[in-house]
């Protein structure tokens, strides 16, 4: 990137802090605003970032219980999370925006596009899912109850294994210690990780994103073994969207090849800016 990803603050209705990073661009690039993954800060998805266009003005919003926000210190849903990106937007005074985002932030980018279409351009939802099929329904009963035990090594164990897979471990295993190492120098919050995964647990937003109309890009990754490129597809159906499912790729795909999905994420965004305004 050629300018240095700054820091900001806002704070929701109920006080709770909103951290974000952004960085402006130049006046004929439309912003980008990417939501990251379940409990994971936001320069997990600097490398992503730096991959697009360096004259686009981007922003990554930590949602609340992630990274330097807040805390979650009541049940949230997905409600919460878009209130508190519009609270974000309006404190960069980013009037209409690309969305974007990874895993759960894919969730909530989905709930932007469902209560804030106005303000939204196009959508890219990446490893991600409109709802939990049967799979994915079992894969968060074994986590929460994972969470009951009060023993977070274990827990990031299962959470190792689903993010990854047999083949993945295989050709790199150095992908666990380096997750590991993440989860202990930046340990997320026990009580607003077990809230974000409740959240991930009950998404469903197949029948509301349907008949809305945005340009939408859904990417996938083969090997996801907790949103499936099965569960990829039906979301591309649900909202129309071009469909791209990656081979060889878990669901680390943005921390294992950010370069092809900043290339696949920035090439929508052009042909979407390109369209002529409604």
């Amino acid at each position: 990137m050629t300018q240095k990803m700054r820091g900001g603050t806002a704070h929701a209705e109920d006080g709770t802090e909103l951290s974000y990073y952004w960085k402006s661009g130049a006046v004929d690039h439309k912003p980008l605003v990417l939501f990251p993954g379940l409990g994971m800060a936001g320069q997990t998805c600097f490398t992503l970032l730096e991959a697009l266009n360096p004259d686009r003005p981007v922003a990554v919003i930590e949602p609340r219980g992630s990274g330097r926000s807040g805390p979650i210190s009541a049940p949230v849903d997905g409600n919460v999370f878009a209130d508190d990106a519009v609270i974000v937007l309006d404190a960069l005074r980013w009037d209409r925006v690309h969305v974007a985002g990874v895993s759960m932030g894919g969730m909530i980018a989905q709930h932007m596009v469902v209560q804030q279409r106005p303000r939204l351009l196009s959508a890219s939802l990446v490893n991600t899912y409109a709802r939990a099929d049967t799979w994915a329904e079992l894969v968060w009963r074994l986590r929460e109850a994972l969470t009951l035990l009060d023993d977070p090594s274990t827990q990031r164990l299962a959470a190792a294994l689903f993010l990854t897979g047999p083949a993945a471990v295989a050709s790199e295993p150095a992908m666990l210690d380096t997750l590991f190492e993440l989860w202990e120098t930046a340990p997320p919050d026990p009580a607003s990780y077990r809230e974000q995964m409740s959240f991930c647990a009950n998404h469903d937003l197949y029948h509301k994103l349907q008949g809305i109309d945005i340009p939408s890009l859904v990417i996938s990754a083969a090997n996801d073994l907790l949103c499936t490129a099965g569960a990829g597809e039906e979301l591309a159906e649900a909202t129309r969207s071009q469909y791209v499912c990656l081979d060889n790729a878990t669901h680390l795909l943005v921390a294992a090849r950010p370069g092809e999905v900043a290339n696949l994420i920035e090439q929508h965004l052009q042909a979407t800016e390109s369209q002529p305004a409604l």
